[in-house]
């Protein structure tokens, strides 16, 4: 994506989307003993959850930086970072008070 504002709001978007999901698997699975393949979901997850991020954050700043424009690429990934943690101090402002 070339908007880093987008960018940290569709972090922000699946962030959301997995907590989510999560909550709703540990109230449909709550007293259910863990399975042999819980870890391999887990990591799954984690894997997916990683990629996706550096894909966010990292993607269109390393090409930036590689194509040479290496301030363009610093404000970049800067103001999805910021945009990031506006979001984020808002989300902890608005639903833990």
């Amino acid at each position: 994506m070339k908007n880093p504002y987008l960018n940290a709001v569709c972090a922000s978007l699946y962030i959301g989307v997995v907590g989510t999901f999560m909550h709703l698997m540990e109230k449909g699975y709550a007293n259910t003993p863990d399975k042999w393949y819980s870890g391999i979901a887990f990591i799954s997850l984690l894997t997916l959850s990683v990629a996706t991020m550096g894909y966010f954050f990292v993607m269109k700043p390393l090409l930036m930086y590689l194509d040479g424009d290496k301030s363009g690429a610093v404000s970049f990934f800067l103001k999805t970072l910021g945009t990031f943690a506006v979001i984020t101090l808002a989300l902890f402002f608005f639903l833990f008070r």
